[in-house]
C-alpha cells in the first residue's frame, strides 16, 4: 500500500485492515496442528473398526464424493440478492446492486453483518444433531449439508460485500475462503493449495484469469475435498459414536460455522477495501 493510498483510508478502515492482517498471520495453536497431523493410519484404524461393524467400505469414499459434489454444486453459491439489497434499503442506503454497495462506507457493511454468524451457527449446529441420529448414514449426508451449508454463508456474507458469485471467478473465490477458514494446521502441508492461493491473490488485485473454466474449478474442488476432507471425515466419523455422537456432531457444525463465518467476515471486508481504495 503506497503512502498517498493510506491517506485515502478512513481510521475506521485503516483499523480493519490490521484486525485482518493480525487474522491472516494469527498463531496456530500446537496441540492443535498436532490433532490435526495424527497418521493417516489412524483413519485407517476407523475404517477397519467400521469394516468389523459390518459397515461397507465404500463409506469414505462416500463422503469424498459428497463433499466434492457439494463443493462444485453451483446451487450451492446462490443467495437471495434481492432480498440483501433490501435490507440496505432498510436501513436508508440505496442499493439495488453490487455496485451500490460499493460505494457504501465499510463500517455500514459490518453493521448490518454483525449478527449473520448466528444464523448459520444455529442452522448448522441443529443439523448436525438431526443427522447424527441415523449414526454412520448419517455421516455422508451431514458432511455435504454442513459444507452447502458453509458455501451458502460465504456466499451471502460476499454478495453483502458487493461480490456476489455469479461467475466462476467469485466461486473460485469463496472456495478460497472456505480453505482459509482451516487455517495452516487443517489444510496440511503449506502449499498444498498455493494456485488457488495464486488465483485469490489475483482476483483480490482485481486481475483476471484467463485459464479459469468448469474443468479447472472441478480439479481445484479435488484438491479441496482430499485435503479438508480427510479431516472432515476423522470428525464425522466420530459422530457414529451413539449418544455421544450427537453433542460431537453439534458441537463441530457449530465450531465449523463459526470459522467460515470468521473467515469470511475477515477476507470479503479485505476485498472491499481493495476493490474501494484500488489497493
Amino acid at each position: 500500500m503506497t503512502h498517498n493510498k493510506q491517506i485515502l483510508l478512513t481510521p475506521y478502515d485503516q483499523k480493519a485492515l490490521k484486525e485482518i492482517d493480525a487474522w491472516k498471520n494469527r498463531p496456530v495453536n500446537k496441540f492443535k496442528r498436532k490433532m490435526f497431523q495424527l497418521p493417516e493410519k489412524g483413519l485407517g484404524f476407523l475404517q477397519n473398526a467400521l469394516d468389523t461393524a459390518g459397515v461397507p467400505t465404500e463409506l469414505v469414499e462416500t463422503i469424498f464424493k459428497s463433499i466434492l459434489l457439494a463443493l462444485t454444486d453451483t446451487a450451492a453459491y446462490s443467495v437471495n440478492k434481492k432480498g440483501i439489497y433490501e435490507k440496505f434499503r432498510q436501513k436508508g442506503l440505496v442499493v439495488n446492486s453490487s455496485s451500490d454497495i460499493l460505494a457504501l462506507e465499510l463500517k455500514q457493511i459490518d453493521d448490518l453483518v454483525k449478527h449473520l454468524d448466528l444464523k448459520y451457527k444455529g442452522a448448522l449446529t441443529v443439523e448436525g444433531g438431526i443427522s447424527s441420529a441415523f449414526s454412520l448414514p448419517g455421516i455422508a449426508v451431514d458432511l455435504a449439508i454442513s459444507i452447502t451449508g458453509s458455501l451458502r454463508a460465504i456466499s451471502e456474507y460476499a454478495t453483502y460485500y458487493g461480490f456476489p458469485p455469479e461467475d466462476l471467478e467469485e466461486r473460485t473465490y469463496v472456495l478460497y475462503v472456505f480453505t482459509r477458514a482451516f487455517g495452516p494446521a487443517e489444510t496440511g502441508k503449506p502449499g498444498a493449495l498455493v494456485h488457488l492461493e495464486k488465483v485469490a491473490r489475483d482476483i483480490l488485485r482485481n486481475k483476471t484469469w484467463a485459464e479459469l473454466s468448469e474443468s479447472w474449478f472441478v480439479q481445484i474442488a479435488k484438491k479441496v475435498a482430499e485435503q479438508i476432507g480427510v479431516r472432515l471425515t476423522k470428525k464425522g466419523l466420530l459422530k457414529a459414536i451413539p449418544v455421544v455422537g450427537i453433542a460431537i456432531s453439534a458441537g463441530t457444525n457449530y465450531h465449523l460455522a463459526h470459522k467460515v463465518c470468521l473467515a469470511s467476515f475477515m477476507l470479503y471486508r479485505e476485498r472491499f477495501l481493495y476493490r474501494k481504495y484500488n489497493l
